[in-house]
């Protein structure tokens, strides 16, 4: 992970409802720290965050894309041929024109490369399975997984109730309506 945009340590609350960000170095002036708002204080924060897709890497040097020695340093890239799609009724094969087009990965490919786990394999026989059928009818899944024993009727989540804060000590209230 990347390092955060502010150093949380020099970051603290002030009374009441501000924040305040201790500068690393004073400036020229000899402002020490900055006052932000709570809401003050995220929109900043936001406004260092980069638009989705954005390549934060940056390079220089004999790796920037024009460094003008790159092609002797940069091996040259194998250029494929394009596989030129015929009518049906010619002679190409149809796995050959299906291999022409990227194929999109399979949910238990994902499920091998992530979790680790192969769900082609049979646990009892480690024979292979196939995947013959998908269904999304909820009446035909019901039925098939009481059919196998499973469970079929789900309780819903029950959210916990939120508490309060934990109650101030009187140490504590003392010590703010003195000071304020």
């Amino acid at each position: 992970m990347a390092r955060g945009p502010i150093a949380t340590d020099r970051l603290r609350e002030s009374f009441p409802n501000s924040l305040l960000y201790k500068l690393k170095t004073p400036w020229r002036d000899g402002t020490r720290e900055i006052e932000f708002s709570h809401l003050d204080f995220i929109a900043r924060l936001i406004a260092v965050i980069p638009p989705p897709r954005f390549n934060m890497m940056r390079y220089h040097g004999v790796f920037a894309p024009n460094f003008k020695d790159r092609k002797k340093i940069v091996p040259k890239s194998v250029a494929k041929t394009p596989v030129a799609m015929t009518a049906p009724d010619e002679s190409v094969s149809p796995t050959l024109a299906a291999n022409s087009k990227r194929e999109r990965m399979r949910w238990a490919q994902m499920l091998k490369r992530v979790f680790e786990i192969d769900v082609t394999i049979c646990p009892k026989c480690k024979g292979r399975l196939e995947q013959i059928a998908v269904i999304k009818d909820r009446v035909a899944i019901k039925a098939l997984l009481e059919n196998i024993g499973e469970v079929t009727v789900f309780k819903p989540l029950i959210a916990e109730p939120v508490r309060g804060p934990p109650e101030a000590d009187d140490y504590f209230q003392e010590f703010f309506e003195e000071e304020f």
